[in-house]
């Protein structure tokens, strides 16, 4: 059984007997708020810091994604840009090709002027005496050697004929005379002496003009 306590036997509390509350035994408030502030600034320095690296990443993003659009539109447009060169490769061919097909063409004719050219010239060098045939349209289209060769040889047989009947020939004379039922005229014939000669058809040409003296020459 505990001992009872008289309240003669406590000492009375007095404010000597407190102990006293000094600075030291109380928080530093003012540490305290000076440490927040501090981190307070330091968090708010590196929000800020974070900040300007987001808008900086961000403005390089818009860079880069103005670029990848711009991009995107080049590819988006290339396949009207190749139709629109295929167009200008076919178009510029097509006329390379319509300049190579004038270009054949001119040479062309260039070169059947020259032959025309060095076969007249043949005519009124050598053979003067056939002019009037070449304007009747009756020597051969030949050129060359093989043109002296057959005029050289329808020369003599002009030569050959003699007389009136070579004076008529050289004058181109045709006259058609009265024929009777089924015979040829002297204009029917002088074609077929034309003809002969083109031809190169010399036994031809022998009967064809022998009908024709008979046909336009009176004693022929």
């Amino acid at each position: 059984m505990e001992p009872q306590t008289n309240a003669a036997d406590v000492a009375p509390v007095t404010p000597e007997s407190q102990t006293p509350v000094t600075p030291s035994n109380q928080p530093d408030f003012k540490a305290m708020y000076e440490d927040a502030q501090a981190k307070f600034l330091a968090a708010q320095t590196e929000a800020q810091t974070n900040m300007s690296r987001f808008v900086g990443m961000q403005g390089k993003y818009q860079t880069e994604k103005s670029k990848w659009e711009s991009q995107m539109a080049q590819v988006k447009d290339l396949p009207t840009q190749l139709a629109t060169t295929q167009e200008q490769f076919d178009k510029a061919q097509q006329e390379a090709q319509q300049l190579k097909e004038q270009l054949d063409l001119a040479n062309s004719e260039a070169q059947v002027a020259r032959l025309q050219a060095d076969r007249l010239n043949i005519i009124v060098k050598e053979f003067p005496q056939l002019l009037q045939f070449e304007a009747d349209g009756l020597l051969p289209d030949d050129s060359g050697d093989e043109l002296r060769t057959k005029l050289t040889a329808f020369s003599k047989r002009l030569t050959d004929i003699g007389g009136d009947a070579f004076k008529q020939m050289m004058i181109g004379a045709s006259p058609a005379s009265p024929t009777s039922a089924g015979q040829k005229s002297a204009t029917d014939l002088w074609k077929e002496v034309g003809e002969a000669l083109r031809t190169g058809n010399m036994a031809e040409y022998d009967k064809a003009y022998a009908a024709y003296l008979q046909a336009s020459i009176p004693g022929a």
